[in-house]
């Protein structure tokens, strides 16, 4: 067996750790990605829980504001059309007062 001499026991060790250095080099960034995009999906799938739980009672809040809204709107039209009716009565006597003491002329 041929003896290795220190020269090459070196060249082996640097053409390993030039290899080893290559490997780390790409799978520790995909590594952090991976982390990172477990992170985001996390933060994703929490936001979307919350926020659907947020809008459902949300969205029946707003069907009961919309629906008290109608009434008092419904409320304030009858006592609209109760006053304008009372004030066409008013007007009609007063237009009978008018003719009684002014006659219209011909």
């Amino acid at each position: 067996m041929e003896n290795i001499t220190l020269q090459e026991i070196v060249l082996i060790i640097g053409v390993l750790s030039v290899i080893f250095s290559v490997f780390l080099y790409f799978k520790n960034p995909q590594i952090k990605a991976e982390k990172f995009d477990a992170l985001i999906k996390q933060n994703i799938e929490f936001l979307q829980k919350e926020f659907s739980e947020k809008f459902i009672g949300f969205d029946k809040q707003l069907c009961n504001l919309k629906d008290n809204h109608l009434h008092t709107m419904s409320e304030d039209i009858k006592s609209l059309t109760k006053t304008v009716n009372e004030l066409a009565v008013l007007v009609g006597k007063l237009e009978t007062k008018i003719d009684e003491r002014i006659p219209r002329k011909m």
